[in-house]
C-alpha cells in the first residue's frame, strides 16, 4: 500500500503568507513612518504641558472645589451602577439576599453580578474615603494636589518624549549624513515627493526618532503609574488619621462616649428619619466598611473595616428593633 505524501502543516502556510505580507508592506510602512513623523511630534507637543511641578501650597480653592465635584460625581455614578446591578439581577430573575446584601451564588449569573457588585463597592469605598479626606480641614487640598500631580506627570511624559524624539532625529540625521550616507541619494522610499530634501539619512533618522520617542513615552508613563500607585497606597493611611483625630476629639468625657454609641449617630441619620431614609443611610454606611470592599487592602485596614461593619450592623439592628421594621 502506497504511503500518503506528508501534508504541510497549516501553521507553516500561514507563517509564510504573513512573512510575505510583511515583506510586501514594509516599504509602504516605512514611507508612512517617514511622512507621519512631523504629525507624531505635533501630537506629543499638543499634550505636553510646559509648567512647573505643582506643590501643595499652590493649590487654590477652585482646584479643591473641582476635585470635590469630581469625587461627588464619581460617587453618584457608582451608586447608580450598584442600583443598576440590583435592578438587572431582578429583571434576569436572580434572587437578591437582603440580609447578606448579595445575590445568590447558585447560578453563574449570580456569581458574575456579585463580582460586579464587589468591584463597584470597592471603588465606592475608595471614593468615599477620598471624599471624606478631601472634606477634612487638615487634608482638604491633598486630593486636588494628587490630581494636579497626575496631570503634571502625564504632561511631563509627552514633553520628554517630544524632546527625546526631536533630539534623536536631529543627532542621528547629522551623524548619518556625515559618516554613512554622504553623497548617497534617497532611494529607500516607495514614494518620495521631495528627493532633494528627504535623503537616506533623513529617512533612517525619522525611524530612530519614532522608536526613541515611543520608548521614552512608554517608560515615563510607566514610572508615572508607579508613582500614582505609591500615592494611592499612602492614601490608605488617611482613614486612620481621620479616626485618630476623631478619637482624640471624642475622648473628653462620658458624654462623648454616649454619643459614639448612639445608633442614629453611627448611621448619620436623624431619629425622625423615615424607614427608607434609615435603610439608605445603612447601605451607604455599610458599603464603606464591607469586607468585600477592602479585601485587597492591608491587614490593619481589613480588621478596622470588620470592626466598623459590626458596629454599623449593631446600630442598624437597634434602630430596626426599636421602630419595628425588617
Amino acid at each position: 500500500m502506497a504511503k500518503k505524501p506528508p501534508q504541510e502543516p497549516l501553521g507553516c502556510t500561514i507563517a509564510i503568507f504573513v512573512m510575505l505580507g510583511l515583506a510586501y508592506s514594509l516599504p509602504y510602512l516605512f514611507t508612512f513612518t517617514v511622512y507621519s513623523f512631523p504629525l507624531f511630534l505635533g501630537f506629543l507637543l499638543v499634550f505636553a504641558r510646559w509648567r512647573k511641578r505643582p506643590t501643595s501650597d499652590l493649590i487654590d480653592e477652585s482646584q479643591m472645589s473641582a476635585a470635590l465635584l469630581d469625587l461627588e460625581t464619581t460617587k453618584r455614578s457608582l451608586l447608580d451602577e450598584i442600583a443598576d446591578l440590583r435592578q438587572r439581577g431582578a429583571r434576569e430573575g436572580v434572587r437578591y439576599l437582603k440580609l447578606e446584601d448579595r445575590f445568590e451564588m447558585r447560578s453563574r449569573r449570580g456569581q458574575e453580578l456579585n463580582e460586579a457588585l464587589a468591584n463597584a463597592r470597592s471603588a465606592l469605598a475608595d471614593v468615599v474615603t477620598r471624599l471624606e479626606m478631601a472634606q477634612h480641614p487638615q487634608h482638604r487640598g491633598d486630593h486636588a494636589w494628587r490630581l494636579s500631580m497626575r496631570s503634571w506627570r502625564r504632561g511631563r511624559a509627552y514633553r520628554l518624549a517630544f524632546i527625546a524624539a526631536l533630539l534623536s532625529f536631529g543627532a542621528s540625521a547629522a551623524l548619518l549624513k556625515a559618516y554613512v550616507y554622504e553623497g548617497i541619494g534617497a532611494d529607500l522610499l516607495v514614494w518620495n515627493a521631495f528627493p532633494n530634501l528627504i535623503s537616506r539619512h533623513v529617512e533612517v533618522a525619522t525611524v530612530l526618532g519614532w522608536v526613541v520617542g515611543l520608548a521614552t513615552l512608554s517608560a515615563i508613563r510607566r514610572s508615572s503609574r508607579l508613582a500614582d500607585e505609591r500615592e494611592n497606597g499612602a492614601a490608605e493611611l488617611y482613614p486612620d488619621v481621620l479616626d485618630d483625630s476623631v478619637g482624640s476629639e471624642s475622648s473628653g468625657g462620658d458624654q462623648s462616649d454616649k454619643e459614639s454609641d448612639d445608633p442614629y449617630l453611627i448611621l448619620n441619620v436623624s431619629p425622625q428619619a423615615t424607614i427608607p431614609e434609615i435603610k439608605a443611610a445603612y447601605r451607604l454606611a455599610i458599603v464603606k466598611c464591607h469586607p468585600d470592599t477592602v479585601a485587597d487592602r492591608s491587614k490593619s485596614i481589613r480588621e478596622a473595616a470588620e470592626a466598623e461593619a459590626q458596629r454599623v450592623n449593631a446600630a442598624y439592628d437597634v434602630i430596626r428593633n426599636e421602630q419595628g421594621f425588617n
